[in-house]
């Protein structure tokens, strides 16, 4: 990231949060480096566009309306949390479909798919990011995925409908407001139809979590050793979220290109 992108987003997070802010976003930045290094850069290596760069995405590009620039910064997902964070859930992923919600590039698909995932899907509203996602699920070493159920779909995932069965969902930096609890509402909607198990991975460069009057969201609760990766080796605040249907609350599928068959 340019230096002057970085002195920006410090500014932006002085202002909002003072001091402390500022020094969290520090934190954050040298364990983003940490994870990088350490552990994606290897991994980069296998994929045909290399999921680590960032990427201001084109108004021209997008599907539905067109967000604020700042909200238009592809940046990739560290794997090692995206891993501490399924594992925690102690659910046998073979009998799950994984829904990435802003899958980018591809990468947190490609990390569901080696997990062991019954089906995994992203759905990404820039052009350009989700054709680079579609070449890397083709290129990438078929005897590292567990599944060929594997796709990316150019969606606006405000219109999308989820598919039935036990399903976990991730955000990572996701849109905003009415999106959000648009996008939240449908998957606990469509969890009340199918009467499934469903779980939210929720991650975002600060901020606190979105979804503290949705009555079917029950924070989900870390072991001691989970807590402690996802709370301080984690560049960011992961939340984890069950969602429960018999709690009272307070449709349409959108046209997709599909880049793997089977599904």
């Amino acid at each position: 990231m340019k230096p002057k992108r970085i002195a920006d987003l410090l500014l932006e997070r002085y202002r909002q949060d003072g001091a402390v802010g500022i020094f969290r976003q520090i934190i954050s930045r040298a364990l983003y480096f940490a994870h990088w290094r350490l552990h994606d850069v290897r991994r980069d290596r296998r994929e045909t566009h290399q999921t680590s760069p960032f990427y201001v995405v084109n108004e021209e590009e997008l599907l539905g309306s067109v967000p604020a620039e700042r909200e238009r910064v592809y940046r990739p997902f560290p794997r090692l949390t995206f891993r501490w964070s399924v594992d925690s859930l102690g659910i046998e992923p073979a009998e799950f479909t994984f829904v990435d919600v802003g899958s980018g590039r591809g990468r947190i698909l490609l990390a569901a798919a080696e997990l062991g995932f019954r089906k995994v899907l992203g759905l990404e509203y820039a052009r350009t990011l989700h054709e680079e996602a579609c070449r890397n699920i083709a290129d990438y070493p078929q005897e590292r995925l567990s599944t060929d159920e594997i796709a990316s779909l150019h969606v606006d995932a405000k219109e999308y409908e989820f598919p039935p069965g036990n399903l976990v969902a991730f955000f990572f930096n996701p849109f905003k407001g009415h999106a959000l609890d648009k996008v939240v509402r449908e998957l606990i909607e469509s969890s009340r139809r199918s009467d499934r198990m469903a779980y939210i991975i929720y991650a975002a460069d600060g901020g606190k979590p979105p979804f503290r009057n949705e009555a079917e969201l029950e924070h989900f609760k870390l072991g001691f050793s989970d807590r402690l990766k996802l709370r301080t080796l984690s560049p960011f605040p992961v939340d984890i979220y069950r969602i429960d249907i018999s709690a009272e609350p307070e449709n349409s599928a959108a046209g997709s290109i599909i880049c793997r068959s089977g599904l």
